[in-house]
């Protein structure tokens, strides 16, 4: 990326890290134009193809694996290189869109911190003397933890479930809910021989929208940067992510970028911005 322009080497990670274009200039150079007897922007797109290949392939195994046609699907770019990526796979998939956002760099995490707390214990299933009282050490164990994190633990709820070891397969087996230790005891051992009983504590947390889009109608000032897709460098469009009004479409060749992330879009192709400054790029219709 670095070969081709695409990234800002002086400002990448917001100007906190330099690049150094000129050791993936002599890198590329060395291992892959010269072989290859191709120039250097070439070669560097080159890359870029194979790798874009090469997760549509997994892409398209695991999805023929599941029974799901890549045609009926909308493509999640997550990922530091995700909108690098989103156009140039989502192509190859055949997908209805493909999508990469501003937060595609912690897109898991963010995703992760809006969850509900939740804790799980596990236990053997005895008669429901025993039972009461290791789901009771289970309890306390789950309040201490979740007490430790700082939450809460009024706000508490918990939840059983058995597990029947059969020769093939483990079933699960809904206990409910835990507010009474006695009448959960009496459910785990009313039921079937149980290898183990599963204690959830879950709470729910206060969650976090992404930041929207700024409103539609702004005015959009790209600067311009010499970038290649695989020929000459020519001036194109760089666009700051964060100053993309919602409804925004901009049509390639174009650069959308953002101190963390990079969106290409290639001559051709076209990217829209939605309500959370998301950008898709749209294959097809939807069936």
């Amino acid at each position: 990326a670095c070969c081709l322009g695409l990234f800002d080497v002086e400002n990448f990670l917001g100007g906190r890290k330099a690049l150094d274009a000129d050791a993936a200039v002599e890198v590329v150079a060395a291992k892959v134009a010269e072989p290859l007897g191709v120039s250097l922007t070439e070669a560097a797109a080159l890359v870029l193809d194979v790798a874009a290949d090469n997760i549509a392939g997994a892409l398209i195994q695991r999805l023929s694996a599941a029974g799901v046609d890549p045609g009926r699907c909308h493509l999640f770019a997550i990922g530091g290189a995700g909108g690098l990526f989103a156009e140039a796979v989502g192509r190859r998939l055949g997908a209805i869109s493909s999508v990469a956002f501003p937060l595609s760099p912690v897109f898991s995490a963010f995703g992760l911190s809006n969850l509900p707390v939740a804790h799980s214990y596990e236990t053997a299933a005895g008669d429901e003397n025993e039972t009461s009282s290791r789901l009771a050490r289970l309890k306390h164990r789950a309040l201490a933890d979740m007490r430790g994190e700082g939450l809460d633990t009024a706000a508490v709820t918990f939840a059983l479930e058995g597990e029947v070891a059969g020769e093939s397969r483990t079933s699960l087996v809904d206990l409910g809910d835990m507010t009474d230790l006695d009448a959960a005891a009496k459910a785990v051992a009313g039921s079937q021989p149980l290898s183990l009983v599963r204690l959830r504590a879950t709470m729910v947390t206060p969650t976090t929208d992404p930041p929207a889009a700024i409103p539609a109608g702004e005015e959009m000032k790209p600067s311009s940067r010499e970038v290649s897709f695989g020929g000459e460098p020519t001036g194109v469009s760089v666009f700051e992510w964060r100053s993309l009004p919602a409804g925004a479409v901009i049509g390639g060749p174009a650069v959308i970028e953002s101190d963390d992330t990079t969106v290409v879009v290639p001559p051709g192709a076209e990217v829209s911005i939605g309500t959370w400054g998301e950008a898709v790029f749209r294959f097809r219709r939807e069936a």
